[in-house]
């Protein structure tokens, strides 16, 4: 399977180009609701691994969104580890001995190279929850395994790109969201968005809070709030438990806050 083509920001008029121009033609009217299917709630527990759940989950939802379901959910620690290796191999020098990996988060960058040059596998046994990754326990992370490669690199997963974070965002990513296209995010998220409730909105963070750091999420939908402004429906990999069911509704001014937005765009 593929993704639309390109690994950099894009204009609108790239983006209509690319994701098809019947679907985000420049001057198209989002329908002002759409709902896409999210994969199975996963939980990364006390690791700093959200940057692959998100990967895993937007790459399940956008590929059944086609109508081309995948027969597994793509495993967060494969994501995560080909991505750590592939950070390190460039960070050492050439004669030097590699040091172990470490569990300290990643560009969504890298990933998005990562599971280009690597693809996806299947995630493996769980370990207390719905996830393949152990938590973070401050003796490294498990090293990339040559079997679950050869199975992943049956499934490569290339051309993740951007698209602006401006005014023009939300009603880019409700278009994508009609179009049956989920949207990986990079963002900040501090204590308000941590204590969100069932009911809550998710409103622009306090990037001074002391508490707060970068996170990764996807977007599985949106509708029109009364006001008329577009509110999106954003998946986290904190478990069932936290939010609405793990989920939780955020506003357009958050997301025109977030860091980057990259649309999962499966090809015919």
């Amino acid at each position: 399977m593929s993704f639309s083509r390109g690994l950099h920001r894009s204009p609108p008029e790239k983006v209509a180009h690319r994701l098809g121009a019947h679907l985000l033609g420049l001057g198209a009217v989002p329908k002002g609701a759409a709902s896409l299917t999210p994969c199975q709630r996963m939980d990364q527990g006390q690791s700093s691994t959200c940057h692959a759940h998100s990967a895993a989950g937007a790459v399940w939802t956008a590929c059944n969104a086609k109508g081309r379901p995948m027969t597994f959910v793509p495993s967060p620690r494969e994501i995560a580890s080909t991505t750590y290796a592939d950070v390190r191999a460039a960070a050492t020098p050439p004669g030097q001995p590699l040091p172990p990996l470490q569990d300290q988060g990643a560009d969504l960058q890298d990933d998005a190279t990562a599971m280009a040059k690597w693809g996806v596998c299947p995630m493996g046994a769980t370990v207390g929850r719905f996830s393949d990754v152990p938590d973070d326990n401050g003796y490294g992370f498990p090293e990339p395994v040559v079997s679950e490669l050869q199975i992943a690199g049956q499934d490569l997963i290339g051309g993740e790109y951007q698209i602006p974070v401006d005014d023009s965002a939300p009603t880019t990513v409700a278009l994508c969201l009609d179009a049956g296209i989920p949207i990986w995010l990079g963002t900040f998220v501090g204590s308000a968005f941590e204590n969100l409730g069932a009911t809550g909105i998710a409103q622009p963070p306090d990037e001074s809070d002391p508490k707060g750091g970068g996170h990764a999420m996807y977007i599985s939908g949106y509708r029109t709030a009364a006001d008329g402004s577009f509110e999106f429906r954003v998946e986290n990999s904190w478990g069932s438990g936290w939010a609405d069911g793990g989920a939780v509704w955020a506003s357009s001014a958050w997301l025109k806050a977030c860091w980057s937005l990259w649309p999962m765009a499966v090809c015919p």
